[in-house]
């Protein structure tokens, strides 16, 4: 809806319309929306930033960019946006004050979380930007991270994240604006030349015109998707730690372009048709009905023909496999255990991004089984898990230690001291722990 008004008060109803279909059938956006991530409340507060700024009402504008930084640092694409729009006179006008509350308004609304994170020695754990812009600029850096890719990779990401039609499309608005950014530059600046200057500009030893008061030119809003998927592209291409993820908060502004595109070349057909004498009203329509209903269906082709799974595996297949191991974890468990049944449940080593400790999202949707669980850290000792066990009773334990020595102590511990027989998995244990306060020992899986 926050697309939708943008662009309808930009462009026109038809970018609008085409903007939040191709939005909606975009493959990456249909593979990223299901993802529970905090990047998508900072597309909506970046989306309304740049509604209100286009409107000029930048004290909402800098309001919600101050929210979308309490969310996710991925905010900074939204705000390099927000300042380039008023860099090229968002409104028609330049002014201080305006660039003021773009800047100071989200410093003073999101600030204080960063500076309260910064002083905290060890972050703050469960939060959203637990370890703060510095942690994530550190990571960015870091071609050791274990997410270092070539300087290309969100080029060669593009097809599966928009499909071929969607690439020609987004190609195809970026060149309409770029032209017409272009053309009105131009303008403005003859329009503020006096006419004596123009014969004079090409003499020796006069100097050609000023740039025009931007209070002159005319507004240059629908810039936006421009100056928000070009230059954080070309910013994520310049760091060494690439996730394929992060592209999710510029899903809206190639939309946009998608759908200048998909207007601009039915606008065009129209008049082309209309210009032919012998072609009646009626055809003229039927031909650009039918042109949309080709390239619609062009667009759904690719999302239509894709199985989730296998496109994560395309995009990410590093968080296919983590996801993978938590589903059979997940199923695992649902098959041994009865309902009622009390479960001690540490988080999964390999998801790297989450604190110790931390629940995994994949295994919470898969588990079905209503069970009291017990959560401990994955980096918890054997002595600690097996006190847990008979304090609190418990009839399962589903670990998941750190490879190597931890692995060895937590699963040697259970097997060989406690006499327990595991269900292996690829990256988890499951034991039946009823015997070591019930049944007799050794009982193993049932």
């Amino acid at each position: 809806m926050i697309l939708f008004l943008l662009n309808r008060r930009l462009f026109g109803i038809a970018v609008a319309l085409g903007s939040v279909f191709f939005l909606a059938v975009m493959p990456g956006a249909v593979l990223f929306d299901v993802w529970v991530k905090t990047d998508h409340p900072v597309t909506t507060c970046g989306l309304l930033a740049i509604l209100f700024l286009t409107a000029n009402r930048t004290f909402y504008a800098g309001l919600f960019l101050g929210l979308a930084f309490l969310f996710k640092e991925t905010a900074v694409f939204y705000a390099g946006a927000a300042a380039l729009l008023w860099l090229v006179g968002v409104t028609g006008r330049r002014r201080a004050a305006d660039l003021m509350a773009i800047t100071i308004v989200p410093a003073f609304a999101c600030g204080w979380w960063y500076l309260m994170v910064a002083l905290h020695p060890t972050g703050i754990p469960a939060s959203p930007s637990a370890f703060g812009i510095l942690a994530l600029l550190r990571f960015a850096a870091d071609a050791g991270s274990g997410w270092a890719r070539p300087w290309n990779f969100y080029a060669g990401q593009v097809y599966n994240d928009l499909g071929l039609p969607g690439v020609v499309l987004a190609l195809c608005g970026l060149a309409i604006l770029l032209r017409r950014a272009v053309s009105i530059g131009r303008a403005d600046f003859m329009s503020a030349t006096p006419p004596e200057k123009h014969q004079m500009n090409g003499m020796a030893g006069v100097k050609p015109a000023l740039p025009p008061p931007i209070e002159s030119v005319e507004p240059k809003g629908w810039l936006w998707p421009v100056l928000l998927v070009i230059p954080s592209l070309l910013l994520l291409s310049c760091l060494r730690g690439k996730v394929p993820w992060i592209v999710m908060v510029l899903l809206p502004g190639i939309a946009a372009l998608q759908g200048v595109a998909m207007a601009s070349l039915l606008a065009g057909l129209s008049r082309w048709i209309g210009s032919v004498p012998a072609v009646t009203a009626f055809t003229s329509r039927a031909v650009v009905a039918g042109a949309a209903l080709i390239v619609i269906l062009l667009c759904l082709a690719p999302v239509c023909g894709r199985d989730y799974e296998s496109t994560l595996r395309k995009v990410d297949g590093g968080q296919a496999y983590g996801a993978s191991c938590s589903r059979e974890a997940a199923e695992a468990l649902n098959l041994f255990a009865r309902d009622g049944d009390r479960v001690l449940l540490t988080s999964f080593h390999y998801w790297t991004g989450l604190a110790p400790g931390d629940p995994c999202a994949v295994f919470s949707y898969y588990f079905n089984r209503k069970c009291e669980v017990l959560l401990r850290s994955h980096k918890t000792g054997f002595a600690d898990l097996a006190k847990d066990i008979k304090d609190s009773k418990l009839d399962w334990a589903l670990l998941s230690p750190d490879l190597g020595k931890d692995e060895a102590e937590v699963f040697g511990g259970f097997m060989r001291t406690l006499h327990l027989r595991p269900y292996k998995m690829r990256r988890a244990y499951l034991f039946r722990t009823t015997g070591l306060y019930g049944t007799p020992p050794g009982s193993g899986i049932d």
